[in-house]
């Protein structure tokens, strides 16, 4: 997503696509649907990515346990950037007629980012007290 951020704010004019002819990266990174949310997405991308570093850290390896909203917070996050990524796939044949191989790339990390915080966050969910 760094390379999609600097075609998408003006730092590279060009991203490199596989030698076929049903990718542009470039078409797909500079299209209005890139732009939905009034910011490149792949800077948001570039951000929400890093962003689960730190929360990936937070708390140490009994945190469904003890702070079992860290674990949930963190599948509510990569759910919503999944299911964004997922859009974004659906996307790129449907309007863009184009694929980009960067934007695959970033929906399978988001996608396994999501599947990766399940298990902690039904371990949290399942420690929740009841009421």
């Amino acid at each position: 997503m760094a390379l999609v951020t600097l075609l998408q704010t003006g730092v590279i004019r060009h991203l490199p696509d596989p030698p076929l002819d049903s990718f542009d990266s470039d078409k797909v990174n500079t299209s209005d649907t890139a732009y939905a949310l009034g910011v490149p997405d792949g800077a948001l991308s570039l951000a929400g990515l890093a962003i689960n570093i730190p929360v990936a850290a937070f708390g140490g390896v009994s945190r469904a346990e003890q702070m079992p909203h860290v674990p949930l917070a963190a599948a509510v996050k990569s759910g919503l950037e999944a299911a964004a990524a997922g859009w974004y796939f659906y996307q790129m044949p449907a309007k863009e007629k184009k694929w980009c191989a960067y934007c695959i790339a970033g929906a399978i990390a988001n996608f396994t980012v999501f599947a990766l915080t399940l298990p902690e966050a039904l371990k949290a969910w399942k420690g929740l007290p009841s009421k």
